[in-house]
């Protein structure tokens, strides 16, 4: 590359000069190809023992790789602000995660670990209000995540107790009766 350099600002010169001039050009080194991007680096393995530590910041581009790909990520405290988040239940793939988890209930505000599935994009993506957090809605998004939300097991029905309060003719109390 400096020789082509070296080679037009020679022709340059003698072009306007009439003459030759020799140009000396210092030693620099010049790389020929632009270094490669790295890929954002988390702390972790995506693993249940391991987990992905991530911070406020970081949106699903982060997490590399494909649809049906599953990573679990640990999320710390007080990203109830952080950054933007489209869609519900499934998020645009640039939406910050941490967000997203406390907007899907797979972490609280305070932090904490869930399990986050890549999948395919979709044609729209709207936004609700959910656990303290809005989300807006956007249009086609090429790949997407979903979070692996724990379903809370329903209360159980309360026994109904067919036992009854008496009174007697006075107001006084009588014992209970099972029936």
């Amino acid at each position: 590359m400096r020789k082509v350099i070296a080679f037009i600002a020679l022709l340059t010169l003698a072009g306007c000069c009439g003459g030759s001039t020799e140009v000396e050009i210092p030693d620099i080194e010049i790389p020929e190809v632009a270094p490669p991007i790295s890929e954002p680096t988390l702390e972790g393995a995506g693993t249940e023992e391991s987990p992905y530590v991530l911070a406020c910041t970081h949106n699903g581009k982060d997490l590399v790789g494909e649809p049906g790909a599953s990573y679990f990520v640990t999320c710390p405290a007080d990203c109830i602000d952080s950054g933007s988040v489209w869609g519900s239940t499934t998020y645009t793939r640039d939406s910050k995660v941490c967000k997203a988890a406390i907007h899907a209930g797979a972490v609280k505000a305070e932090g904490g670990t869930a399990q986050v599935n890549i999948v395919e994009g979709k044609d729209s993506y709207e936004g609700t209000e959910a656990h303290g957090v809005t989300t807006s809605d956007w249009g086609s998004y090429a790949t997407s995540y979903e979070f692996v939300v724990e379903e809370k097991p329903a209360a159980a029905p309360a026994k109904s107790s067919s036992t009854s309060t008496r009174t007697g003719p006075r107001g006084k109390k009588l014992p209970n009766i099972t029936r």
